[in-house]
């Protein structure tokens, strides 16, 4: 009989070998731009809010997509800039028309090309901000976040759940990278977008996001199908004990 028992938590063990072995495919992920835009500071037009949600400079459809850097001369179209000196806070209010289900943000930050030069040697890009999303259940505020200034492809900032109906979202910088003191002094932002995911993630938790109520982000297709494969093969080693003892 130790011998079938033997098989029968093999089975199980295996299952569970095979499951945690296999890549864990991501799943979907969609970029929502939002319809409308307004910021309480902006240069003149071509450097507006509504830079930050055109895709101008900006290569790919995913997280992944990279934009373009600031540089001396190449930043028409491409950027949200604010007046000279502008002082903080500086909000951006994104209205989206269609109330789409998020898991989350994407934002571009300005990645200035080094070593900096020109009229904008004494120019900056958000460092921290935060986030106020007003929903189908209310209001959510997330206070204090931090904002790589050095990466160049989207980065992510989740709810870890799923907010339904999202009309509006407000981004608040409060602190920024441009020096005391200098000529120009702006502050530049690429690209912002909503996170559309079935399975929310908490890859990147925005701060009081509810941790515990995280999803596993794997599709049922692959770790679950397995382990439910580990269970089966624990069954048929189960039976095999009964059939030898039982019968």
């Amino acid at each position: 009989m130790t011998r079938y028992i033997f098989q029968y938590l093999l089975g199980i063990a295996a299952g569970f070998v095979v499951a945690f072995a296999a890549p864990q495919i991501s799943h979907a992920q969609t970029l929502v731009a939002p319809s409308s835009a307004t910021a309480s500071n902006q240069l003149s037009p071509g450097f507006d809010i509504s830079q930050t949600i055109n895709g101008g400079g900006l290569t790919g459809s995913t997280l992944a997509a990279t934009h373009d850097l600031v540089t001396d001369s190449g930043y028409d179209n491409k950027f949200w800039i604010s007046t000279p000196a502008a002082t903080l806070p500086i909000v951006f209010t994104y209205t989206f028309a269609t109330a789409p289900t998020l898991a989350g943000v994407g934002i571009w930050n300005a990645v200035f090309e080094l070593p900096m030069q020109g009229h904008y040697e004494f120019d900056g890009s958000p460092s921290v901000f935060d986030l106020e999303v007003t929903y189908s259940a209310g209001t959510k505020t997330y206070t204090g976040v931090s904002l790589s200034t050095t990466q160049v492809s989207g980065q992510r900032f989740d709810f870890c759940e799923n907010l339904t109906g999202v009309s509006e979202i407000r981004f608040t910088i409060q602190s920024d990278t441009r020096p005391s003191t200098g000529t120009d002094r702006n502050i530049y932002l690429a690209e912002f977008r909503g996170l559309e995911e079935a399975l929310p993630t908490c890859a990147n938790p925005l701060p009081g996001a509810p941790l515990a109520a995280t999803p596993v982000a794997v599709p049922v297709g692959n770790v679950s199908m397995l382990l439910s494969l580990s269970a089966l093969l624990g069954v048929f080693g189960l039976l095999r004990v009964r059939r030898r003892y039982w019968t």
